[in-house]
Order: structure tokens, then C-alpha cells, then sequence
């Protein structure tokens, strides 16, 4: 608000209505408390004057903030209630040179609570990745090492018409799927391989696990 009180300075010192000035500055501050969004609807109807012009200007630098930090609340919010709908979450970084056939993403997830939800894995991939899809072995083992599950998994990165799918953020999307089958309560760890029959396959930069409650 320090804009808007150097604003209204200079505004006074041009003119001799100072009541006016004031209230117009109180009926923008209260429409701000009220709803940020109609302060620019106000900006606008003042805006005959140079000065009042300038007013909206720094209106709508405020609201845009005001939108920015109402994101921000929006997003910390939807973070905290993932967080604390999960059991088990983990998303491992890949090297930038690719995927190696050869190389197992070991995910410890340590031991579950009888009862949980869905099993998700997720893919970040990048959007030029060259394929539509993407296999993966998917392996679960108990504490002894015993083998539970053994099932190889496709996961449909883009749609029909070549568009990503999942969320993305510029030239990188992250896709959550369901697992085709529930990991059992006994298992201590999974590992995950890509079977795309390539040596090292670019295009995907993280590989990621979560159990929901």
C-alpha cells in the first residue's frame, strides 16, 4: 500500500477536494477486503483522471498479487492434504544420460499398515520423450527377499492426438496411474525396471511410488 499512499499524496497536492481523494481511497481499500477482484472494475470507472489512472494501475499490480498469494495458499493447502493422505510416497531422480535397461529403481517402503488405499506409481517424462508409452517390471519382495509380484506394466504417457498427458510445467509432465494389482501388506520393497528395449531410454527423469491410506 505504499504506492497508493504516494499516489495520493501527489494527487493532494494538486487538488483542493481532499475529502474526495480519501474516500475514494477507503472505498478501494474496503472493496480489497472484500473481494480483491472488483478493484479493478473500480480502477477503471476512476480513470478519467491522469492521477486516478495511475491509481488503477497500482490496483491491479495489487490484485494480481493478491491473486498470487491466494494460488499459493491454494496449493500449500492441497500439499498438506496429499501429505497427509499417504503412506508411503518416494520419487527417484534419473540420470540425464537415460534409463538404463540395466538399471533397478529399489523403492524401501518398509513395513505397511494392515489396511491402505490405492497404489500409485508416477512417470515424469519429458515432452519430447520418443514414445507413446512406457513398460516397466514391476517386482514386490518381502523382508526375506521372497518375490510377491512379478508383472510387467504399461503406463500411456500420450494421448491419441500426441499430447502429454498428466500435469505438466513447461517441458515436463508428472502422470500418477493405479497400479493393476494391490500391494500386499508384507511386502518391503519394490523395484521397478524399464522394458522399453532400449539401452538407455532419455525422456524420463523420474520414476515415483505412492501408497495412499
Amino acid at each position: 500500500m505504499d504506492k497508493l499512499d504516494k499516489v495520493e499524496e501527489k494527487i493532494l497536492g494538486e487538488s483542493q477536494n481532499r475529502d474526495r481523494i480519501i474516500t475514494i481511497k477507503r472505498i478501494l481499500l474496503q472493496k480489497l477486503s472484500k473481494n480483491h477482484l472488483r478493484m479493478v472494475e473500480i480502477a477503471g470507472i476512476l480513470s478519467e483522471s491522469s492521477h486516478l489512472g495511475e491509481i488503477k494501475s497500482q490496483m491491479i499490480k495489487v490484485t494480481t498479487m493478491s491473486n498470487r498469494i491466494i494460488a499459493g495458499l491454494i496449493l500449500l493447502l492441497a500439499f498438506t492434504s496429499c501429505v497427509d493422505e499417504r503412506v508411503y510416497e518416494d520419487f527417484q531422480k534419473l540420470p540425464s544420460q537415460g534409463w538404463s535397461a540395466q538399471e533397478s529403481l529399489i523403492f524401501e517402503i518398509g513395513e505397511l499398515p494392515e489396511s491402505f488405499g490405492p497404489n500409485l506409481i508416477g512417470v515424469r517424462f519429458k515432452e519430447d520423450y520418443p514414445y507413446a508409452n512406457i513398460y516397466v517390471r514391476l517386482i514386490t519382495q518381502d523382508s526375506s527377499l521372497q518375490t510377491l509380484e512379478n508383472q510387467l506394466i504399461n503406463l500411456t504417457l500420450f494421448d491419441i492426438d500426441g499430447e502429454p498427458m498428466g500435469e505438466g510445467f513447461g517441458s515436463t509432465y508428472t502422470l500418477y496411474d493405479t497400479l493393476p494389482f494391490k500391494i500386499q501388506s508384507g511386502t518391503n520393497q519394490v523395484i521397478l525396471l524399464q522394458y522399453m528395449r532400449e539401452a538407455e531410454l532419455k525422456g524420463i527423469e523420474a520414476i515415483g511410488l505412492k501408497i495412499l491410506k
